[in-house]
């Protein structure tokens, strides 16, 4: 009887397991596993007469197709796909056709929709558009194929994307001066499907790693005041006894755009009159440092240690796998701009770390300087960030990695736009300049603010830095002053408006801008001691950096403690004529539109500011997001918000945390070439 017994069970094990040999076999024929795909993606095309559409991106150099060796399988059957949902980049998933010889070779000359070079871009003054060239019979030539590890993806449409966020650090902090960090959180779901989260934290300090999940409908925004409280109380074990932070990654299946899931933090410390910080948002993993390039290297600039503001920079592991190795170079903004190697970073998954006093830490004494980040090893994402603190209150300013890098080789100039610069009574904007590169720049620059008394209310001047240095000039507008720029007046009179930069290329037409970086930090005292300081970078001329067709801006707030503007500039190209917008708002704890303000009129290098949008124009809505649309005119424009302490001004403390537009990614162009980020 027992001996039976055991040869029934033998027989069933024997026969799981060959059911199971026997599935595993049937499914490989049918839908292959994905061997991993690209680590940087340019562009999704539009689809063509069957539906389908390509993932355009780079290759990276480990699985390199078209250098002898091909790691992907080639397609039993027509339009075979990869099993299940497929990691096409870091954190964004997608389904995908298993690529046939013809595609692995660069040869898409039967796909229908033109095949357009990313790596050929330019701004086009008639459409008002950033336009790519094609690749001539749809085939991508040896040297993008195996040079550059161009190539191209077929996937079905419309696609179902499941996409992942990294958010930097969130954290419940003791810090210098008294000073106590806590992070609120805003999720938004802004497509029209109910979204599950996965929410990955990972303890830098503190206890409390793990995984929790979380639902957000359809159109929402939720605000959560306190980040690891949220966490918390969705189940991590993160102690509330000690100061605790980390990174944390979002995660949501079931997108119709990899963008319809967005993600910031408001990172602030109480003060006598209010609070004060700073604000960033989550970073899409694919939009991370992915690959080990010269021209994708981020640098930290504005970094400066004296005895008004202290500089701190930080490292993150924006992903789930593999271990990575960083190097930060520190370099003197002052002559002889000399560089020092600190030492090397190791991270793992969902690692983070931070050099406090970076200036003055492995035995420097610098006043100011700039830092570069680069990947030693490993393969991972990563991101880096600095902030700048000041020494008194603890308010930080917050400083995202700017990268060396023009859009186009064919562009005949770089440029480069700060959002706004400021003198009045109570507030003033500094200027940094930093070059990174080995070359002598000139920028030829122009402050447009309409209390500029000169044609078109423009400040002319140029500024040239050496190879390697940082300017960092402390009142902007009493700098012009002090030169005497044509149009500026003495002290007394409100200068607010945006400053364009630009590098003219040499007598070949040939322009390098891809080391130079500007940005801006706008202060005001406070009145227990110190400034209260906001950091807003330059926005380059690129087409995954400003907008042309729409934007997003989240986190918009107003209740009894704090408001939010709303501002918009126009790039101002040689274009005629204004640009018209909209601005669609809605209410985040709903969904629906809240109001719609139409027939925005804004000039060529215009500013316009809303303050406390929602309180204006949307009264009773305590939070919400934007959508702002370009309705006419053909210049490129940047919206962003400024979250202020007080819910009118004068209240609290009146700091303001910035927050940029967030565009739809990846960069769609249509049939024509025409580029649009909107699905």
């Amino acid at each position: 009887m027992k001996t039976y017994a055991h040869r029934v069970v033998l027989a069933a094990v024997v026969s799981i397991s060959l059911g199971s040999l026997v599935s595993q076999r049937l499914l490989a024929q049918t839908c292959p596993w994905f061997p991993g795909g690209f680590s940087l993606i340019r562009y999704i095309s539009a689809p063509n007469a069957q539906g389908d559409r390509l993932v355009v991106g780079d290759m990276p150099e480990r699985i390199r197709i078209g250098q002898g060796q091909n790691p992907f399988p080639l397609p039993s059957f027509p339009n075979q796909k990869f099993c299940g949902s497929v990691q096409m980049a870091p954190g964004l998933f997608m389904e995908a056709y298993v690529p046939t010889q013809q595609e692995l070779s660069g040869d898409f000359s039967t796909f229908g929709t033109p095949l357009l070079n990313p790596l050929h871009q330019w701004f086009d003054l008639s459409s008002g558009q950033f336009l790519m060239g094609s690749f001539l019979g749809n085939m991508i030539d040896p040297l993008h194929l195996s040079n550059y590890g161009l190539l191209a993806w077929r996937i079905p449409s419309p696609s179902v994307f499941s996409a992942t966020l990294s958010v930097p650090i969130v954290l419940s902090l003791a810090g210098a001066n008294n000073s106590f960090y806590t992070s609120e959180l805003t999720l938004v779901n802004r497509g029209n499907s109910d979204l599950l989260l996965e929410l990955s934290y990972t303890a830098a300090f503190g206890e409390g790693s793990g995984k929790v999940t979380d639902a957000l409908p359809a159109g929402r925004q939720r605000i959560v005041p306190d980040a690891l409280a949220y966490l918390r109380s969705l189940g991590l074990p993160i102690s509330t006894s000690a100061s605790s932070g980390g990174t944390l990654t979002v995660k949501a299946s079931g997108l119709r755009s990899p963008s319809d899931l967005a993600a910031t933090v408001r990172t602030t410390t109480a003060l006598a009159e209010g609070r004060a910080g700073l604000a960033y948002s989550g970073i899409p993993m694919w939009k991370t440092f992915t690959q080990k390039i010269n021209d994708l290297t981020p640098y930290l600039c504005g970094l400066r240690q004296n005895a008004t503001d202290r500089s701190n920079v930080a490292v993150m592991h924006a992903a789930e796998n593999g271990e990575i190795v960083l190097r930060l170079t520190v370099t003197s903004g002052n002559p002889p701009f000399t560089s020092t190697t600190l030492p090397d970073i190791t991270l793992t998954p969902g690692g983070f770390h931070q050099i406090n006093d970076v200036l003055v830490s492995n035995g420097l004494s610098l006043s100011h300087g700039y830092v570069r980040v680069e990947r030693v090893s490993g393969y991972a994402p990563f991101y880096a960030y600095g902030v700048i603190n000041d020494q008194v209150n603890a308010d930080g300013s917050f400083v995202p990695p700017m990268v060396a890098r023009v859009f186009s080789s064919f562009s005949p100039e770089w440029r480069s736009i700060i959002p706004v610069m400021v003198e009045t009574a109570g507030y003033a904007s500094e200027l940094v300049l930093t070059n990174t590169s080995g070359l002598q720049q000139k920028l030829d620059c122009a402050f447009v603010a309409e209390a500029i008394q000169s044609p078109g209310h423009r400040a002319n001047f140029s500024i040239e830095l050496a190879p390697g240095q940082q300017l960092i000039l402390p009142n902007f507008v009493q700098y012009l002053r002090d030169r005497r720029i044509p149009g500026i007046g003495p002290q007394g009179t409100n200068y607010v408006g945006a400053l364009f930069a630009t590098i003219v290329g040499d007598d070949e037409g040939y322009v390098d801008g891809s080391g130079v970086f500007i940005a801006a930090r706008t202060s005001t005292a406070s009145k227990s001691g110190g400034q209260f300081g906001v950091f807003l970078p330059g926005v380059q001329l690129e087409p995954d950096r400003i907008a042309t067709t729409s934007a997003w801006v989240y986190g918009l707030q107003q209740n009894s403690e704090t408001r939010t503007n709303l501002a918009l500039v126009c790039a101002g190209l040689d274009i005629e004529g204004p640009n018209t917008f909209r601005i669609d708002l809605f209410d985040g704890a709903t969904g629906a539109k809240a109001n719609t303000i139409d027939g925005i009129r804004l000039d060529s290098q215009g500013w316009i500011q809303m303050g406390s949008i929602l309180g204006q124009h949307a009264p009773g809505t305590t939070h919400g997001y934007a959508h702002v649309t370009r309705t006419a005119g053909k210049n490129p424009f940047i919206a962003y918000a400024v979250v202020n302490d007080g819910a009118q001004p004068g209240e609290r403390t009146g700091d303001g945390a910035f927050l940029l537009m967030q565009l739809d990614v990846p960069y769609t162009p249509d049939s024509s070439g025409v580029g649009h980020w909107d699905y």
